[in-house]
């Protein structure tokens, strides 16, 4: 399945960045639902540098393939809430593996190392996915549909679909998901301006915010007091600078490498 999959999503996804809206029209919606249903492969692939297949067996389709093709995707403004949604419970499950010892400094005062990364990784990961959100918006910016239209459009989906329970985890993981859809919504209604260039990420942060709000639920519910989270330099404030370095690099790189903006 894995190899059928990686087959399709590489013949859709061109060499360029005049390929991202090339997806046919019937393909959008259910490409995103394949796309959905690899949200682990995708996090893998947009938060990493790979070297090799996203998992054992798993797909081997580059970043900027896989850009291109959800940029496809969401040509249907319902497909980019499927995809967002997926990747927003991924972010969700990851950190079940790590404790309340986890979140406490090491002997140097740093962070533990494995939520370090996956912190990164996932701001890239919502970055990334936000320059497709950006680059779509802009690219409707015509008379006929405005860019405020089409992000209106988006935002409906957004906002009115559901998030589906996550097979096979807790109520806390639940609960992050919960939080972090609810945060990415809210703050997607940030305007994009049509004439927007360099530096998207000054512009827009719906990510950025979604990942903080899920960052300081998993560390107040892991028994960090509120002194400790406004600590300076302290275990919370390094995990944010983390995310908001990752989320800033994944969103102005992407807007800029893969889909061609200023």
């Amino acid at each position: 399945m894995s190899q059928i999959m990686d087959e399709t999503m590489k013949s859709f996804a061109g060499t360029g960045p005049g390929d991202k809206t090339s997806l046919p029209a019937g393909l959008r919606r259910p490409m995103a639902d394949m796309i959905a249903d690899y949200a682990a492969d995708t996090h893998e692939i947009l938060g990493k540098d790979l070297y090799g297949a996203s998992q054992p067996d798993g797909l081997t389709v580059n970043r900027e393939q896989l850009l291109r093709l959800i940029r496809g995707a969401v040509e249907d403004p319902a497909a980019f809430a499927v995809i967002q949604h997926a990747e927003t419970q991924e972010i969700a499950r990851r950190p079940d593996g790590y404790g309340p010892d986890a979140v406490k400094p090491d002997a140097t005062g740093g962070v533990n190392h494995g939520l370090d990364a996956l912190v990164h990784e996932s701001g890239r990961t919502l970055g990334a996915l936000d320059a497709v959100y950006a680059d779509s918006v802009v690219d409707h910016a015509d008379s006929a549909n405005s860019a405020q239209d089409w992000q209106a459009k988006m935002n409906y989906h957004l906002l009115g679909t559901p998030l589906n329970l996550i097979p096979g985890v807790g109520d806390i993981a639940q609960r992050y998901a919960d939080i972090g859809t609810a945060t990415y919504a809210d703050a997607a209604k940030a305007k994009i301006d049509s004439k927007l260039q360099d530096n998207l990420s000054s512009h827009f942060s719906a990510g950025q915010q979604q990942l903080k709000a899920m960052i300081d639920d998993k560390l107040i519910m892991s028994g960090v007091d509120h002194q400790t989270m406004d600590l300076d330099g302290g275990v919370p404030q390094q995990l944010q600078r983390t995310a908001g370095s990752a989320y800033n690099n994944g969103i102005d790189t992407t807007y800029r490498t893969v889909f061609g903006r200023a």
